[in-house]
């Protein structure tokens, strides 16, 4: 019986390679891959990417949109701040037609040109005084082009809006940011007549969700 016990043992071992025959096999037995195993893969790849690369480019067109309009707001911002702070009218003048090429500028020059940015141009470019920080004065332009925000359209109703250095008010305007991509992101930088500056997005497809939709032009 011990004969018996050790020979079918002996077959076992055999048929697991592990003795005799290659002795290989059963080392390797369920490694790699099959023909079929690849091409399952495959296309499982294939539709990850499918989906996942729109979705991805969709998320970088939302960026530049939001990136493009909280530039907007914290320079209109800065341009009432002054306003108050200089007891002067401040200017935002923006050259944009609801093309991707357009500019904008902060100025205390009413004509001051915002595609301008020699200071010896005339009409001047839009620019501030500052402090140079050794106890003079030193002309900054203040200018921000559509060069520097690829993928963006700009669209106004007021060439130039006014800031008023007594209240900070202003008259009313709307300047509309809108992705050229296929999603066509989109979101309205609006100037209240009291001065008060606001981002929302319209309600809809190209809604973005950082912003309100509460009237939303």
């Amino acid at each position: 019986p011990g004969h018996a016990a050790d020979r079918g043992e002996e077959q076992g071992m055999q048929k697991q390679g592990l003795i005799g025959g290659d002795p290989s096999a059963g080392r390797f037995r369920g490694q790699g891959f099959t023909l079929i195993e690849l091409m399952v893969t495959v296309s499982v790849l294939g539709i990850v990417l499918t989906v996942g690369v729109p979705s991805l480019s969709r998320m970088f067109e939302k960026q530049r949109v939001i990136d493009a309009a909280e530039l907007l707001y914290s320079h209109l911002q800065e341009a009432r701040l002054i306003a108050i702070a200089r007891s002067e009218p401040v200017y935002c003048n923006i050259a944009a037609d609801g093309s991707a090429a357009w500019s904008f500028g902060i100025g205390t020059d009413e004509n001051c040109d915002p595609d301008e940015d020699d200071l010896t141009a005339d009409p001047p470019p839009c620019s501030v005084t500052i402090d140079d920080g050794e106890g003079g004065d030193a002309e900054v332009v203040q200018r921000f082009t559509s060069t520097d925000h690829p993928g963006i359209e700009l669209a106004t109703t007021n060439a130039s809006i006014e800031f008023d250095p007594r209240r900070g008010s202003a008259e009313a305007a709307a300047v509309t940011i809108t992705s050229t991509g296929a999603a066509g992101y989109q979101v309205i930088a609006e100037v209240s007549a009291l001065g008060q500056v606001r981002l929302c997005s319209p309600a809809g497809a190209t809604h973005v969700t950082l912003y309100s939709t509460v009237s939303c032009p």
